[in-house]
């Protein structure tokens, strides 16, 4: 029965007009080229600055211990603290 259903909306489907709007209306030929974020920090057309992701070394990363007081806190905003820790966005770089 769901097999008719099925065949009974696609055949609706194919039933339907085309539509008259164009369906690319501008070409490849007309558009702006499209620029590369990598060949320059500032994006013209939403004035924004680009900046890169800093991603430190193998060597240059440091390890340490953090200890969180889970004492009378509620469990989401403890793990959403501990995520953020994990994360390092209490770093400042």
């Amino acid at each position: 029965m769901l097999n008719l259903g099925v065949c009974a909306l696609l055949a609706r489907h194919r039933e339907r007009e085309p539509s008259t709007r164009p369906v690319h209306p501008a070409s490849a030929a007309e558009r702006p080229p499209e620029r590369d974020s990598r060949t320059s920090p500032f994006d013209q057309e939403s004035s924004t600055i680009v900046t890169r992701t800093y991603t430190p070394k193998a060597g240059e990363a440091q390890r340490e211990w953090l200890v969180i007081d889970a004492t009378d806190v509620v469990l989401g905003r403890l793990a959403s603290h501990a995520a953020a820790l994990l994360r390092g966005k209490h770093k400042p770089t």
